[in-house]
């Protein structure tokens, strides 16, 4: 009885990785994500900034002098006003650290088309305010306005 063997060959054509052009792909998405937190970090600290700047003035200004807030103190309307802006940030550093390779920018866009009515409202409210801590924080999420009324 003679044993027949049959080979198989298989032949496809290799395909070449690139691991030059992945470790460029992996160091671009890194370098997006370092300045996207850089960028949330410069925003945490503008908050910092207005909270302290808020609670001197706080301190400065009586009660009579601030009709507008109705039944809560100057430190209650600061700390709710710093829970809005914190829960902005946060939801933005979120969106940064799910998906590493987004720009601040594009975190900004997705927050803008999911986020919650406080959170748009917030974002609203940096767009149009005087106090320059909370327009320093609009000047840093719309880098490219900033540059655009420079040139101007």
């Amino acid at each position: 009885m003679e044993a027949r063997t049959q080979e198989t060959q298989i032949t496809q054509i290799a395909q070449v990785i690139d691991l030059q052009e992945r470790r460029e792909a992996k160091q671009q998405k890194y370098s997006v994500y370092l300045e996207a937190m850089e960028g949330i970090h410069e925003l945490r600290s503008q908050i910092a900034d207005y909270d302290f700047f808020m609670s001197v003035l706080a301190l400065e200004i009586s009660a009579e002098q601030l009709p507008e807030l109705g039944n809560v103190s100057a430190d209650q309307q600061i700390q709710e006003d710093l829970n809005r802006l914190n829960g902005c940030i946060d939801a933005l550093e979120k969106l940064v650290e799910e998906n590493k390779g987004f720009s601040l920018e594009t975190a900004l866009q997705l927050l803008k088309r999911g986020g919650n009515e406080e959170t748009l409202a917030v974002l609203d409210y940096l767009s149009v305010t005087d106090c320059p801590f909370l327009a320093r924080m609009h000047e840093i999420l719309h880098p490219s306005e900033e540059k655009v009324a420079r040139e101007a």
